[in-house]
Formats: C-alpha cells, sequence, structure tokens
C-alpha cells in the first residue's frame, strides 16, 4: 500500500502535463491513468503513517525529516526516546504523536522527549490549519528564544 500512495503522490504532484513518473513510461498511459484516477480516489487513503525510530528500524530516525516528508493528513508517529530537535512544522495539517496516541499507555508521554538543547522553541508552528495535532511528548530545554520555549505558534 505504501508503494501505491507513492506512486499516486508522485502522479498528483507532476510538474508538467505528464509528470516524471509518466514520463519515464513515455507519457502514453496518461489517458488511462486520467480516466482511472477519478474512480480510484474515493476509495483509497493518501494519508499514511511515517514511524520515526532512533535505532533506524522505522521510516526516519529524526522528527523532522518525517515531518518534511509528511503530506496532509499524514500521522508521524514517534518511538520512546530523546529526540534532540527544533522542529519547524509550517504549512502542514498532520498529526505528530508518540505511541501514546495508538496504545493509550500514558507512559509514552514521558519516555518520548524532544529536549530543544535550548537552541530555540522545541516546536514551532506556523501556518496550519485545524487538523493539526501534536500528542503525547515530554518537551525539555526549549529556550533561547523570544517566545514559546516548549511549543511557539
Amino acid at each position: 500500500m505504501r508503494l501505491f500512495n507513492a506512486i499516486i503522490r508522485q502522479i498528483l504532484s507532476a510538474t508538467d502535463e505528464t509528470g516524471p513518473f509518466l514520463s519515464a513510461l513515455g507519457g502514453r498511459c496518461l489517458k488511462g491513468i486520467g480516466v482511472i484516477l477519478p474512480l480510484l480516489l474515493p476509495l483509497i487513503s493518501l494519508s499514511q503513517t511515517i514511524d520515526v525510530k532512533q535505532d533506524g528500524t522505522g521510516d526516519y530516525a529524526q522528527i523532522q525529516d518525517a515531518v518534511d516528508h509528511a503530506w496532509p493528513g499524514d500521522t508521524v508517529l514517534v518511538w520512546p526516546g530523546t529526540y534532540y530537535e527544533n522542529l519547524a512544522i509550517n504549512g502542514k495539517g498532520l498529526i505528530l504523536g508518540s505511541l501514546l496516541m495508538t496504545t493509550g499507555d500514558q507512559a509514552y508521554k514521558y519516555s518520548t522527549i524532544i529536549d530543544g538543547g535550548q537552541n530555540g522553541s522545541c516546536i514551532s508552528i506556523e501556518y496550519v490549519d485545524a487538523s493539526f495535532e501534536v500528542n503525547g511528548f515530554t518537551l525539555t530545554n526549549g529556550g533561547n528564544c523570544d517566545y514559546g520555549g516548549g511549543i511557539k505558534i
């Protein structure tokens, strides 16, 4: 399903008439895709869950990398650990959460830590819609900034 979503996203983000995916196919299936794609879109979900694990077994090892590659509607699921980052969430309507979201186990909000290293806000949020959510983290060492050491909106 992840490969299918990637192909659909590539088609939808095409910048020219045929897009890079269809150009590789010689543009021959553009007409067929144009007929089939509208029929399939209501049946599929383009949102996905992106796993962040420090040990490298997830999709990404850093939260910011996952956020940068997420699309609106995606969930960035962060596994336990201390992440030394200052996150910038700009224009993305996504869900950012720890395993608390999927398990209901309150312990995950204490074991999934974003450490800002006194280099600014732990999470800076700009230009997002109401569908954005942050859930289940401990934010620490956010500082050396004018506003919002933990979360700046």
